[in-house]
């Protein structure tokens, strides 16, 4: 089980953290690789993930936001709503969940 959660303190800073621990059904273990981290699109981004460690980095990595919506959001001229997350946001982030099965599939032709 993953455990992601965020705090708005009382100075108005967002706070997030979650566990480290990678598991299977049958193992687990602890990782560096942090499942919460800054956006690459903007320091005012933070993202929490999980899945695959691949799929994080592929998530951490890639521009997910559309440069034009990250320029309105840092001038607090627009926020990312539920039309923008559905419409623009998440079809990204299902690009790269592909892109994480490939991989996998290709990965056990090595085996």
């Amino acid at each position: 089980m993953t455990l992601i959660v965020g705090i708005i303190g009382k100075d108005g800073n967002v706070y997030m953290g979650s566990d480290s621990l990678g598991s299977s059904t049958y193992s687990g273990s602890q990782y560096e690789t942090k499942k919460c981290f800054r956006s690459e699109d903007s320091k005012h981004i933070i993202m929490g993930a999980t899945a695959s460690y691949r799929h994080i980095d592929l998530l951490k990595f890639n521009k997910l936001f559309d440069d034009d919506a990250i320029t309105l959001f840092e001038n607090n001229l627009k926020t990312f709503d539920a039309k923008y997350i559905v419409n623009k946001f998440i079809p990204k982030v299902k690009k790269y969940s592909k892109i994480t099965i490939l991989i996998k599939k290709m990965n056990l032709l090595f085996y």
